[in-house]
């Protein structure tokens, strides 16, 4: 659903009036400070004081937001938000972003030994980029999905 569009469903709904609507809300992968955190920043998304020409939009898509929940309530979690440093003169934004995210992961692996840590990106193109910068730092890490074949550094030595 990355870079999705919206309308195509709002589309489908109105030439497709007897589609039966079903929501989306009901996680069966994520624990419920997850589910706190995701509902938290949605619902207050319109309070960011930085929106300038996105704030119709943002406050739409905000109102529309449906509460989510889990059916995995009991499963522990964790979450931190954090903002990357933006990147200096002459600096690649993504190239800082990733850097700074698997210096963050390797920390928290040092912390949380045993525990799984699952990094969501915006885009699928990054995540190739993100499991080689944490490879560096001797984290393992494993994608899990999201990339094409000719994204593997592999795969480009060959072609």
């Amino acid at each position: 659903w990355r870079g999705g569009k919206s309308e195509i469903f709002e589309a489908l709904d109105s030439d497709l009036g007897e589609l039966t609507k079903q929501p989306l809300n009901r996680s069966y992968r994520s624990s419920q400070p997850v589910i706190d955190v995701v509902n938290r920043v949605f619902r207050d998304m319109t309070r960011h004081d930085n929106l300038d020409r996105l704030e119709p939009a943002v406050r739409e898509w905000s109102e529309r937001f449906p509460e989510h929940t889990t059916a995995l309530a009991e499963l522990p979690g964790y979450v931190e938000l954090h903002t990357s440093p933006e990147a200096a003169e002459g600096e690649n934004a993504t190239d800082v972003k990733l850097a700074w995210t698997a210096e963050r992961v390797k920390e928290m692996t040092q912390w949380a030994a045993g525990y799984s840590i699952g990094i969501l990106t915006r885009r699928n193109d990054t995540v190739t980029q993100l499991i080689h910068e944490l490879r560096q730092r001797d984290v393992p890490a494993s994608e899990e999905g999201g990339g094409r074949l000719n994204d593997s550094p592999a795969t480009q030595v060959i072609l």
